[in-house]
């Protein structure tokens, strides 16, 4: 994680106070975490897995392609694809595997200090956040979802054919696919919102989400917004989303099948919704996860 935390400190110096909110894995300040909590996690359809602040990864749930075995190694960041994973070293590196269908296991040899893995029905993609803060994508690019703009990114999220980023700015930028569910331009997950003032951004099947600075939390594709505000975080799921309030508690909106809708009691730093379940870290460092649990996603170590 020390490599990460540091390029937060770096680049939150250059670009404001608010750049902690944008990276998942720095709002906590570095000496408070013990070295056995977790600080970020990633859930898709059918594995969920999550990194502890000394650099243990764990990953559970279905494994038809090996996407839940773990490496060797240790890790400042993960995301869970559809039937593949990738990572972040602690050098920087990142590895990729699993079901490698389109070349979504074939991550150029740069230094990382995210990676976004997507949830395609045909094959999928990946881009990461590279340490000067573009974007690099691979993977299948069909819909122009491994075709990022050029700019200065702080945050990336990966749906089904699209992808998000927010900028050191506080802009989102979406490229990809429009709702294959829709014909109308409302429909659209690969809608750009218009302004700035952004501090979180998620991207899911259909839908994607961002969150303002004033705790407003907007979406657009097949999920409509929250009816209340005062949030600070979003994961977007299959036709959900979730997002941890000013308070730290949880709340989420949307289909509700499996109850993956329905978040426990409790405070939470950290959010990520998959298909049919959903995961969060609570402000304790523990994991809890919700939802359907037939291949153990949803029950974490």
């Amino acid at each position: 994680m020390r490599a990460l935390f540091g390029l937060i400190w770096l680049l939150a110096a250059t670009q404001g106070d608010c750049f902690g909110e944008h990276i998942d894995v720095g709002d906590d300040d570095d000496d408070a975490v013990a070295a056995d909590e977790w600080v970020q996690l990633s859930v898709r359809e059918y594995h969920s897995c999550a990194v502890r602040h000394d650099g243990e990864l764990a990953c559970w749930g279905g494994n038809g392609y090996l996407q839940s075995d773990v490496p060797p190694g240790s890790f400042q960041y993960v995301t869970a694809g559809r039937e593949f994973t990738c990572v972040v070293k602690d050098d920087g590196s990142p590895y990729c595997w699993g079901k490698n269908t389109s070349g979504e296991c074939d991550a150029p040899q740069e230094e990382f200090i995210a990676i976004a893995a997507g949830w395609d029905a045909l094959g999928s993609h990946a881009c990461g956040i590279l340490t000067d803060g573009s974007v690099t994508c691979w993977g299948i690019d069909d819909e122009g979802q491994s075709t990022p703009p050029a700019g200065t990114f702080v945050e990336i999220h990966a749906g089904a054919e699209h992808t998000c980023g927010l900028t050191d700015d506080g802009h989102v930028q979406c490229w990809g696919a429009s709702d294959p569910n829709s014909c109308e331009d409302q429909g659209q997950v690969r809608h750009t919102p218009t302004g700035g003032g952004f501090v979180d951004v998620g991207a899911g099947w259909v839908s994607s989400c961002g969150v303002k600075e004033d705790g407003t939390a907007l979406c657009w594709g097949s999920i409509y917004s929250p009816p209340d505000s005062g949030y600070k975080k979003v994961g977007v799921g299959y036709e959900h989303a979730c997002g941890i309030r000013t308070d730290d508690t949880v709340a989420c909106w949307g289909e509700n099948g499996y109850g993956k809708a329905e978040p426990p009691a409790g405070t939470f730093r950290e959010i990520s919704a998959g298909r049919w379940h959903t995961c969060g870290i609570t402000t304790d460092g523990e994991l809890s996860c919700w939802g359907y649990d037939g291949d153990g996603q949803a029950s974490p170590p």
